[in-house]
């Protein structure tokens, strides 16, 4: 998804001016330094943070994400001090989306 097109849906030209002032520097300037504010960015994860934090909304950011990569979510990758003191490691799973979360009712054995 282009720039333009999520500040279509955002309904205002917000996103760039967390990068410089487009009627100043000029859209395409502006545009260059944010795609190099990225650079630097790993894992999906780390992107979908910072596209939050230039006001974005995660369910943009996330339908976006599946649209282009299959994503619908992430497994990140934790370690524990279990109560044997050993550490170990765990997944957790991230949904991208409301839906994919299912709640479960355990019935105990009697």
């Amino acid at each position: 998804m282009r720039i333009d097109e999520l500040e279509k849906k955002q309904g205002e030209p917000t996103l760039l001016s967390n990068f410089g002032d487009v009627e100043y520097d000029g859209y395409n300037n502006v545009l260059r330094d944010a795609i190099n504010s990225f650079a630097g960015i790993e894992t999906i994860v780390e992107f979908q943070g910072s596209l939050l934090n230039i006001g974005i909304p995660a369910n943009i950011i996330n339908t976006t994400i599946f649209e282009v990569t299959g994503y619908d979510g992430v497994i990140a990758k934790w370690l524990y001090d279990s109560e044997d003191g050993k550490t170990k490691p765990v997944n957790i799973y991230v949904p991208f989306f409301p839906e994919q979360i299912k709640t479960l009712k355990i019935e105990e054995k009697q």
